[in-house]
């Protein structure tokens, strides 16, 4: 109704328009009679410039008729073809265009439309559920990655200390530390970093943790192991290739057996910096003629080595700073003077590398192992008071003549006393060892859990005193720094005698 009204508008208008002109044009032939009515040539002018006028005029609303009623019927043949096409679409059904006719273009023109929409619509809901099935595979990878490479692996012994670390970047890495035991002696620890990122790179990881404990524990080999390792994991082909050290100590001797595969060298903590230089092999897993040396070296007591990925060193700050290895240095060498073990020097670690890059969400995965030699003895114990005596020879032998060995003793005395009476430990482990410029005694025991340092007063009472408290606060005096702790359901006294200079 509208429509035909519009129509009805605008062909009103256009012979509005044409009779306005002829009647312009009678007023003038009129006018032109009028005024040369006795001249018959006026007249024939005025007829001959009248009439085409007039001609021209009655051709022009013809014309403009004719034209609008056809752009008004293609329109509505296009209105209709595509209430055609958005019918079909409705229905679910592809629009099939009539074959030829005047409106074929614009027919193909609405079935490539129609595909262009369709493809847009499919693309986009294809990049909102891969932008879904990435965020999913992320974090199952995050997951996946913390169950695989736990953020702290701690092994304390009495002969050795390993501790390890691991934190994952946002888009999950494939970096991780282990270590296993090979025998009742051997240590084996592994840091790794897999040459990929996200979902990928965390099973590449797993399959290799796999692999190396399964091949290192059957073989007295780290050559023959990595040969089999690497052609394993060529022969899978997707495999993209990782950095590894393995390492195999043996804490009786001081042992070390290495291969490297791809990592920078170890760093050695002691009284100065040191490097553990090693052999440069090809990483694992690329090429099936890959070339892999093993090397062994000797450990000396009192010597840590800090073995990390390349994120360690490549972590960033605000500013843009890299972490860097001088730095780590500064951070582990005053955490090895403490003489507090490898935990504690992974600890330190830790922290200041939080500290350096906070706000910065890291650019890569971090894992690092510390690996503490401890200088010193170790003996484990029967909790009975008669080991007294076992204890007190020891500890005069190994001492000498360190004029402290009596303060030593009656400290060690008073913590091994206070095991016996009150913890129900089934045995107590010692361990007395000169480390950076301290030497340190360390009670290790599987008693029940108890804290005697809380208890500690000022001395003004005897009666203030809690249970241990008194023969605490004397150990303090004598030694200097005592600590306290738990670990792995064991209770750990550590005790620091300072440097003695004579």
């Amino acid at each position: 109704m509208k429509q035909n009204k519009k129509k009805m508008k605008f062909s009103a208008a256009v012979t509005l328009c044409g009779v306005g002109a002829m009647l312009a044009a009678l007023l003038y032939g009129g006018v032109r009679w009028f005024l040369g009515r006795q001249n018959a040539g006026i007249l024939q002018e005025v007829l001959w410039e009248v009439i085409p006028a007039l001609a021209l005029v009655l051709f022009m609303i013809v014309a403009v008729n004719l034209l609008y009623a056809g752009v008004r019927r293609t329109a509505k043949t296009v209105a209709r073809k595509i209430g055609e096409r958005d019918a079909a679409r409705r229905a679910g059904r592809a629009y099939t265009p009539a074959e030829g006719g005047e409106f074929a273009a614009i027919e193909q023109a609405l079935v490539r439309d129609d595909a262009a929409v369709a493809a847009y619509l499919s693309e986009r809901e294809s990049a909102a559920v891969r932008t879904e099935r990435e965020k999913t595979e992320l974090e199952n990878a995050l997951r996946l990655h913390a169950v695989m490479a736990p953020e702290r692996l701690t092994l304390s012994e009495v002969t050795f200390g390993l501790s390890a670390c691991t934190l994952s970047a946002p888009f999950a890495g494939g970096d991780f530390s282990d270590f296993f035991r090979l025998d009742h002696a051997r240590v084996c620890f592994v840091v790794c970093n897999v040459w990929a990122a996200g979902f990928p790179a965390v099973l590449s990881a797993a399959r290799i943790k796999e692999l190396v404990r399964e091949y290192v524990s059957a073989s007295r080999s780290l050559k023959d192991s990595f040969d089999e390792l690497n052609a394993i994991l060529c022969q899978e082909g997707s495999f993209p290739g990782a950095a590894l050290f393995v390492g195999v100590f043996d804490p009786a001797g001081g042992d070390f057996r290495y291969l490297n595969a791809g990592f920078p060298s170890p760093m050695l903590i002691g009284e100065q910096r040191g490097v553990l230089h090693t052999k440069p092999c090809d990483v694992l897993g690329l090429y099936s003629d890959a070339t892999f040396v093993e090397e062994a070296t000797h450990l000396a007591q009192g010597q840590a080595i800090v073995l990390h990925t390349a994120g360690l060193t490549g972590a960033r700050n605000r500013a843009g700073k890299r972490f860097g290895s001088d730095r780590l240095y500064e951070v582990a060498k005053p955490a090895w003077d403490s003489s507090l073990g490898a935990d504690h020097i992974a600890d330190q670690i830790r922290a200041e590398l939080l500290s350096f890059t906070e706000g910065c969400p890291l650019s890569d995965d971090i894992s690092f192992v510390v690996l503490y030699y401890p200088d010193g003895l170790q003996k484990v114990f029967r909790p009975v008071i008669a080991e007294l005596e076992t204890m007190r020879d020891l500890l005069y032998r190994w001492l000498q003549a360190d004029p402290r060995k009596n303060k030593i003793y009656l400290a060690c005395e008073e913590i091994f006393t206070n095991i016996v009476n009150h913890s129900g430990a089934s045995s107590i482990q010692l361990c007395c060892q000169r480390e950076g410029n301290n030497l340190v005694v360390r009670f290790t025991d599987d008693g029940e859990p108890f804290n005697p340092l809380p208890s500690l007063s000022d001395g003004s009472s005897y009666n203030a005193y809690g249970q241990g408290g008194m023969g605490m606060a004397i150990i303090r005096q004598l030694a200097g720094e005592v600590y306290y702790r738990t670990r792995e359901k064991r209770n750990v006294m550590t005790v620091r005698f300072p440097v003695f200079r004579p």
